[in-house]
């Protein structure tokens, strides 16, 4: 009788998580506050979570100074590939080229911010709310995260709603012969090099979708140039183009970590709060 085969394992290696998940240092670190125990002296519990407050910034800071040794050493293995006749940040694994690229902006944020951590100290977490942009995204407590992605989700949503109540003036408005349907709206079957035969419509929908331009015109109640749409829309596009491709060639989405999945479901324009990793994890599979 034939042998009968083993059954293939769907679980990823650790090799191939390792090509698509960055490190832990690369995220916040954990943060546990206890709730406050009845009877407790309000002084005491206040100065006990400042305390653990303290210490989650101090590691978050290590964090950011660890990551950007890390992506250092990764924009010289790129470069030096380019001198040797590689592919550049080609070489790199999608983990990699994503420590490179977040490290960028969190150690520009990193001098400001550690400044005001030893000035306000403790009390940091009332400010840190406020100024999230400011903040590395290793620095930044689970509220913080929580509050912006509903901040997110919300502007996402008003956007659609101003959307479908001007549609009718953006159509006729900007409509010519051989533009793209503005039926097309789906961010993943949009090539960045068609961004130019879109119509403004279309435009400002993927825009919205994508998060792709600056919440100052929603303050202006004005529709963004169609110029700078393009610019913002065809930016997005290349990104994710560029992720979607290093995700297939390092492993499958499959194998991205829960943090992973949700940072990616919020990169395409997916809602994600209140989601469950099973529902994330689809609704990104759907994207592939």
């Amino acid at each position: 009788p034939v042998p009968a085969k083993s059954p293939t394992s769907t679980v990823p290696v650790p090799q191939v998580l390792a090509k698509l998940n960055p490190p832990d240092d690369t995220y916040a670190p954990e943060l546990t506050i206890p709730a406050k125990k009845p009877g407790q002296n309000s002084f005491r519990y206040l100065w006990q979570c400042g305390k653990l407050y303290a210490a989650f910034y101090k590691k978050g800071i290590k964090n950011v100074t660890s990551t950007a040794k890390v992506a250092r050493k990764l924009r010289a293995k790129a470069a030096s590939s380019v001198g040797d006749g590689g592919g550049g940040l080609g070489v790199l694994t999608r983990a990699e080229w994503q420590i490179v690229r977040r490290s960028r902006r969190d150690i520009l944020r990193l001098p400001g911010f550690a400044v005001l951590v030893l000035v306000f100290g403790e009390w940091m977490p009332l400010i840190a709310l406020y100024i999230t942009g400011l903040v590395p995204e290793a620095c930044r407590i689970p509220r913080q995260v929580e509050r912006t992605l509903r901040k997110l989700e919300a502007r996402r949503k008003e956007r659609e709603r101003r959307l479908a109540l001007d549609a009718a003036r953006l159509v006729s408005r900007d409509r010519k012969p051989g533009s793209t349907s503005s039926a097309i709206v789906r961010p993943a079957g949009i090539r960045p090099q068609d961004v130019d035969k879109l119509d403004l419509y279309t435009l400002l929908r993927l825009s919205t979708k994508l998060d792709a331009h600056s919440q100052a015109w929603d303050w202006l109640f004005t529709t963004p140039p169609k110029p700078l749409l393009k610019w913002g829309v065809r930016r997005k596009l290349d990104y994710l183009a560029r992720d979607d491709g290093l995700i297939g060639r390092d492993g499958g989405a499959q194998a991205l970590n829960e943090k992973e999945v949700g940072r990616a479901c919020v990169e395409r324009g997916l809602d994600v709060v209140g989601k469950s990793e099973r529902e994330l994890r689809k609704g990104l599979a759907e994207w592939f």
